[in-house]
């Protein structure tokens, strides 16, 4: 009777011991699952401020290259990326609705920072739906 008994508590004691670990797992999965979400915050922002570093790079090298003597617009085009463009004049690209018919969004520098600003706050807030969005239509593809 006393083995049996002895057997009892220690399988009493092995099954509190199991419960123990199975109540951390959540913890630890939860730790986990912060560390991953972390790491694609962490993705996601060095893409946009290389996205915005190119921008202001490349924005800076055509005002050099042509002594500041016209104007840089950008375009955003749906699945086609980014591309700068140097312009004499404004009025070229001052119909935004024709250029928006025909797929491109034109921007001037000071909107386009503003957007990858906005874009990196959506981050802090963990709002990565617009983000992921963006990047995937217009961030995949930067050329000048």
């Amino acid at each position: 009777m006393g083995t049996f008994h002895n057997a009892c508590l220690e399988l009493q004691d092995v099954l509190g011991q199991v419960d123990h670990e199975c109540q951390s797992i959540p913890v630890q999965l939860n730790a986990f699952r912060t560390y991953v979400a972390d790491y694609a915050l962490d993705k996601l922002r060095l893409r946009l401020l290389t996205i915005g570093n190119w921008i202001i790079r490349s924005v800076e090298s055509l005002y050099k290259q042509h002594d500041g003597g016209g104007y840089v617009c950008i375009f955003m085009r749906e699945n086609g990326g980014l591309g700068i463009h140097w312009v004499e004049d404004k009025e070229i690209v001052a119909d935004r609705a024709w250029f928006k018919a025909r797929g491109s969004t034109v921007l001037s520098e000071d909107e386009a920072i503003s957007i990858i600003v906005l874009l990196i706050d959506e981050l802090t807030k963990r709002d990565w739906a617009r983000v992921v969005y963006w990047i995937n239509r217009y961030g995949m593809r930067i050329d000048l």
